[in-house]
């Protein structure tokens, strides 16, 4: 158990600990659920850390655009798609 706390409070993603212990996601999720170590995601924060995310790429996408980067090198090196850059882009008024 304190090598899956330890691995908890370093944030590492719940497949790698469940590897590590031998267990599988769900089985592991239900245990530290039941001892209140874990609380899942809701929908919500998902959604506004998504929101936040694409928040900082455009800000990237538009200091590297301002350098002369191309959208394809931007989005190569932001790990995106064009398209997706573009759509979140203009609907933050940035393109």
């Amino acid at each position: 158990m304190p090598k899956i706390l330890e691995m908890l409070q370093r944030e590492l993603p719940m497949y790698v600990i469940a590897i590590e212990v031998n267990c599988e996601v769900n089985t592991l999720q239900k245990q530290l659920k039941k001892m209140g170590l874990w609380q899942s995601t809701s929908r919500k924060q998902i959604q506004e850390n998504a929101h936040k995310r694409w928040d900082e790429r455009c800000k990237q996408a538009v200091m590297l655009r301002e350098k002369g980067l191309t959208y394809q090198a931007i989005c190569q090196q932001l790990g995106c798609s064009r398209n997706s850059l573009y759509q979140h882009l203009k609907k933050r008024g940035l393109k």
